[in-house]
């Protein structure tokens, strides 16, 4: 097919001298560049690749092979050209076509020879070098198309990493800082706590009312609910550890926050381990047993706490605890039961301030003794 082209071409440059006309000037010189390139390209791949299908053969047996395909490459070229050329004008040792063919049987049998140039495992890697390119040149063509959106979805990335960086960093700061500062204040202070004893020592007329009212606001919003959120979370560790359950800190966790967010009751933690004593390890008696330790606490130990709390309802507690949270993050969890402490405080003091005031009045006095005497006339 090689040598019918050239011909073809040959025979319609010669017999037409118009074709000549329309050709660039030069051509001849181009197209001799081209083939002096052709072959030694040519020649510099086929060495790159004979050398990298033969690394684990040894170097004389691959130099032996390298130059035969070599041989069998320069003689197919220069068989090439021959028959291009007339043959008055070919200078030098001629290839005829039985050269050739001796070349390229010489090749077959150097490759019946190299068993490892067929081994399963260089076309495998063969095969895995062109999934692997073709995958490559697939995504680089995806990247330059959507460059943009690449760029954008990085800056996306790296913004998100710093975002969630700094605010886990400002929230270490801030857990650090508050615990600092509670830690001094409780050793500081005596038999009172030290702010509600400064604003005592403020006020000499109402300041141990706020004080009274301060302690009770904040133990009835605060110690109510630690006391429930320890008292479950570590209920729900010891069943989970004595049934034997693969999960056993989360729903402790998951109970203590339930405990002291009254949402939803705490037996909700429990559901994790029914389903791991039920499903995996099929025993559904012993996850019937796990249900009830778990609610069995809710008829005793809620109405025994909760009665602790005269001014408020154990809801409230948990409304502030998810109002700050809304509002100012995780450190709303500490500071709207603050609040509510604050609001408690105003509304104990009011109560007592009015209280004193209707029993210190004259007029009071005076319309008590006249009801009285009403009642007994």
């Amino acid at each position: 097919m090689v040598k019918l082209g050239g011909s073809i071409i040959n025979q319609t440059v010669v017999h037409n001298p118009e074709v000549m006309q329309y050709l660039p000037e030069g051509w001849e010189d181009q197209l001799d560049s081209i083939l002096n390139n052709t072959y030694t390209y040519g020649r510099v791949g086929i060495s790159k690749m004979i050398s990298s299908l033969l690394k684990d053969v040894k170097k004389e047996k691959a130099a032996e092979f390298e130059s035969t395909a070599l041989e069998l490459w320069d003689r197919i070229y220069q068989a090439w050209l021959m028959s291009t050329l007339e043959p008055d004008k070919s200078v030098g040792p001629k290839v005829t076509s039985g050269a050739v063919s001796q070349s390229w049987s010489t090749f077959l049998e150097h490759i019946q020879k190299t068993p490892e140039l067929m081994s399963i495992k260089t076309l495998s890697l063969l095969v895995n070098n062109m999934s692997l390119s073709s995958g490559l040149q697939s995504v680089w063509v995806l990247l330059k198309a959507n460059m943009g959106l690449v760029v954008q979805a990085l800056t996306t990335l790296i913004s998100l990493v710093f975002e969630s960086g700094f605010a886990v960093f400002n929230f270490i700061i801030n857990i650090v800082v508050f615990l600092t500062a509670l830690f001094y204040l409780l050793s500081s202070s005596g038999r009172l706590y030290k702010p509600v004893q400064i604003i005592t020592d403020c006020s000499p007329i109402y300041g141990k009312k706020l004080a009274v009212a301060i302690e009770t606001a904040v133990h009835e919003v605060l110690t109510a609910s630690f006391k429930l959120a320890l008292f479950y979370g570590l209920w729900t560790w010891l069943i989970h550890s004595l049934f034997q359950v693969q999960l056993v800190y989360i729903p402790s966790a998951f109970a203590s926050i339930l405990a002291a967010i009254p949402i939803l009751g705490p037996y909700w933690a429990c559901i994790p381990g029914v389903l791991d004593l039920y499903l995996v390890q099929g025993n559904p008696i012993k996850a019937l047993v796990l249900v009830l330790f778990q609610i069995l606490p809710t008829f005793f130990v809620d109405a025994a706490i909760y009665n602790e709390i005269q001014g408020g309802h154990p809801y409230l507690t948990g409304l502030s605890v998810a109002g700050g949270v809304f509002w100012l993050g995780i450190e709303g969890a500490i500071i709207g039961p603050l609040l509510l402490c604050c609001l408690f405080v105003i509304v104990n003091m009011s109560t007592s301030i009015l209280r004193e005031n209707l029993v210190s009045s004259p007029g009071a006095k005076f319309s008590r003794k006249d009801r009285a005497l009403e009642k007994t006339g």
